[in-house]
């Protein structure tokens, strides 16, 4: 039996199991489903609808296995990401959402575009669906649109950008609790999902014309929004609901920012030194230099298993915290190096921004009057 049969058909029955619970917990409620609850259902949506109208316009062509690819990336990796994204971001600061307007348009932005992100190919949809590969093969009008709506693409991908950063920055989740699990790898994912997706399409409009130029490193691009985008993002959502799904914290807080900082700098610096490599591999094409790329690539290799020994660590944590870890119900520690013994109050705010400051219980909190008066200069004698 074919393997990649045998794994798509796994892939599509655990999918239509989480489908179908997604689809009955939802008709259950009883109150109107947020929007980064309707991406995640978009996303889930998308792969069996993109499957089927793919299939049903002919799998066999390349461009139609190179759309299929994109609208699976776009639509469900992309997607899911999003909603589960917004729903951490406000859910680990206590924040609501910054702009529900730019959740709107993240989300229609992710039905009417194509994500740049992804390969310059088709071969793993050809592969799934055991149809033969096909170069993608486009007409310059039609490359044209296709740009132009890989171009749109960035604007959904704005949109989330700045609505979770303000909304993890408006919980000033750092400082609140430096043990919160799961932010940083948030905020690593959304620093990294804008310039990546913004190089994807420079290097996606390149291959679509009759002469490509930046082929060769589109493969690294693509690891890259693996392990700096997607990877970090469902990371950092997994280590959030860690305690809530087992009821358990995470072995050692301390563990998880080494393996952090471990996973984020390997796989960036990794990275970027192969793609380093990519271009000077493609220069030595050129003008048949001897450029030393297999060398550079080595250091690339070298750096990266710094990502491998992060996802041990992250492992490691998360199994032992399952046994070993802190119960939920008797809370946890956290310690912070700002402490404050007065705090000024302006405005009205909230009892979780005045802890966020560096407050604690013995903290005397201070209002400072306000006046409707007209200023004037300080009377200096």
């Amino acid at each position: 039996m074919n393997i990649f049969l045998f794994a798509t058909t796994l892939h599509g029955l655990a999918f239509l199991a989480v489908l179908i619970n997604l689809l009955l917990t939802a008709s259950e409620r009883k109150s109107a489903l947020p929007l980064p609850g309707w991406l995640i259902m978009l996303g889930m949506l998308a792969d069996p609808i993109s499957v089927v109208a793919t299939i049903l316009g002919g799998i066999g062509s390349g461009s139609v296995q190179w759309l299929l690819g994109h609208l699976v990336t776009g639509t469900f990796f992309f997607a899911t990401l999003a909603g589960i994204s917004l729903y951490v971001s406000s859910s680990a600061t206590g924040n609501p959402l910054w702009s529900r307007s730019l959740t709107a348009v993240t989300t229609v932005g992710v039905i009417a575009t194509i994500t740049p992100m992804g390969y310059t190919d088709g071969r793993m949809a050809a592969d799934l669906l055991l149809a033969g590969f096909e170069e993608v093969s486009i007409q310059s009008t039609d490359g044209i649109a296709v740009a132009f709506l890989m171009a749109l693409a960035i604007i959904p991908v704005m949109a989330l950008v700045a609505n979770v950063m303000m909304t993890l920055r408006g919980g000033d989740a750092f400082v609140e609790n430096p043990d919160s699990a799961g932010v940083p790898e948030i905020n690593l994912g959304i620093s990294m999902l804008l310039p990546l997706a913004v190089a994807s399409l420079f290097v996606q409009s390149d291959a679509l014309s009759h002469n490509p130029e930046l082929t060769g490193i589109s493969t690294t691009l693509v690891l890259m929004v693996g392990w700096l985008v997607m990877v970090p993002l469902s990371l950092g959502a997994a280590q959030h609901l860690f305690p809530s799904v087992t009821g358990r914290n995470l072995l050692s807080a301390n563990r998880s920012r080494w393996a952090f900082w471990m996973m984020g700098w390997g796989a960036f610096f990794g990275l970027i030194i192969t793609m380093m490599a990519d271009i000077a591999q493609i220069e030595a094409a050129t003008d048949s230099t001897g450029i030393l790329f297999g060398e550079v690539r080595v250091v690339g290799a070298i750096l990266f298993y710094g990502a491998a020994i992060g996802a041990i660590m992250h492992t490691l944590n998360a199994l032992s915290g399952l046994y070993r870890g802190t119960p939920v119900s008797e809370g946890r520690a956290t310690s912070t190096s700002i402490a404050r013994d007065d705090y000024s109050l302006t405005t009205p705010t909230s009892v979780r921004k005045i802890l966020a400051g560096g407050a604690h219980l013995d903290t005397t909190v201070v209002p400072v009057g306000e006046s409707d008066e007209p200023g004037a200069p300080t009377d200096l004698h």
